[in-house]
């Protein structure tokens, strides 16, 4: 397993990548980690790159926990707690669950996000140069 975040500062992007399976306390680490990094903004756009995750170790009930984490009122005063727009990049069409319903849960803090199945199209929808992710996704 390998959970972990990038921010590619010319790209207004933060980057989380994925592989192996994936737990929820997986999640929760990322998310406090980024939101608490001084080179993390609000401004920026989220690509979730789970290409390489075989397995989401998540119950259902835990999404709820994971979106009461990330949008507590602290992480609200940020105005954007987790960014403008995610871009989720599966690989597989049985990971689609466990991102919709968190979307779902996250609509209040006005994230957008959608699902793709190509890191191109992905990196097109957030205004990414997909060339400049090259050697990070």
């Amino acid at each position: 397993m390998a959970y972990d975040y990038r921010i590619i500062p010319d790209q207004n992007l933060l980057l989380i990548t994925g592989s192996g399976s994936i737990t929820s306390e997986d999640i929760h680490r990322v998310v406090v980690s980024f939101q608490r990094d001084p080179a993390w903004q609000p401004t920026m756009n989220m690509l979730v790159d789970w290409r390489r995750v075989y397995e989401v170790l998540i119950e259902l009930d835990e999404i709820k926990q994971l979106v009461a984490d990330a949008l507590t009122p602290e992480r609200k005063e940020l105005g954007k707690p987790l960014g403008m727009r995610a871009a989720v990049v599966l690989s597989d069409p049985d990971h689609e669950t466990i991102p919709l319903l968190y979307a779902g849960y996250l609509r209040e803090s006005g994230l957008e996000t959608k699902i793709f199945y190509r890191l191109d199209r992905a990196a097109e929808w957030l205004g990414v140069d997909s060339e400049a992710l090259q050697g990070h996704a």
